[in-house]
C-alpha cells in the first residue's frame, strides 16, 4: 500500500461568507427565510384583481348540409374578480 500524502498545516480561506453559508443552520435559516418572503408575496397577491376571460367556439346547425361559416356562434366573457372588502 501506498503511504498517505501529508496535508496542509495550514488551510487558506478566501471567501470567509461562502464558508458560513455552507453551513447547515445558516442553509436552513435562509431556506426558511426564503419561504416566508413567498407567503409574503402570496398574500399580497390576494388584494389584486384577477382578470380572465371565457370563449368558445360552436357550430349550430339543424342538418348537415347546413355547416358553414354562417353557423358558427362564438362566445366571449371577460370576468373580473376582486376580494377587495376581504381583510
Amino acid at each position: 500500500p501506498q503511504p498517505l500524502p501529508m496535508l496542509p498545516t495550514q488551510v487558506r480561506v478566501d471567501d470567509a461568507g461562502a464558508l458560513i453559508r455552507r453551513r447547515p443552520d445558516v442553509r436552513k435559516a435562509e431556506r426558511e427565510l426564503a419561504a416566508s418572503s413567498a407567503q409574503i408575496g402570496e398574500a399580497l397577491n390576494g388584494y389584486f384583481p384577477q382578470v380572465s376571460l371565457l370563449g368558445g367556439l360552436s357550430w349550430v346547425a339543424g342538418s348537415p348540409s347546413d355547416f358553414n361559416s354562417d353557423a358558427l356562434t362564438t362566445l366571449a366573457v371577460p370576468m373580473l374578480r376582486w376580494s377587495i372588502f376581504d381583510f
